[in-house]
């Protein structure tokens, strides 16, 4: 019998959160402190698209997608009932959640626009990036994130 060695989170997946954090204070700190470096990033576009914004994520998704087989796909296509699941779980339940926190909790029209904009649309990047700390089925994940869009 072939013994599976077990993963082990790297220094960046274990710090993920720390990495989180810091990147949100260094954002506030630019944006504070010096505010044409955002105005900079954002007169970087192509057609209406951010370039710097599409930049980050394929750095963000693409360690994660390469790493699934197509085999790996096939199989979770023959088992879809966690693909279900999650499908029901991001479209069906989220929006009406998020809408109910939005009205509860804000005011301001947009914001609440914003929240559940988010409730509806889950991060495929981070979608993917917890699957993998949770040792899920990547290739579920990935089908998912086809499959809706």
């Amino acid at each position: 019998m072939v013994e599976k060695k077990e993963a082990k989170l790297g220094v960046f997946e274990k710090y993920l959160t720390l990495w989180i954090a810091i990147c949100i204070v260094l954002g506030l700190l630019l944006g504070r402190f010096l505010p044409s470096f955002g105005q900079f990033l954002d007169s970087l576009k192509f057609a209406q698209l951010s370039i710097p914004i599409g930049i980050c994520l394929f750095f963000m998704m693409y360690p994660t997608v390469v790493g699934i087989a197509l085999s790996d796909i096939k199989k979770a296509v023959r088992k879809p009932k966690p693909m279900l699941l999650t499908i029901i779980a991001n479209w069906v339940i989220a929006p009406p959640i998020m809408t109910l926190y939005a009205n509860l909790l804000l005011h301001d029209p947009m914001y609440k626009a914003g929240v559940i904009l988010l409730g509806m649309s889950p991060c495929t990047a981070m979608v993917m990036w917890w699957m993998m700390l949770a040792k899920g089925d990547l290739a579920q994940g990935l089908y998912k994130w086809r499959s809706t869009r």
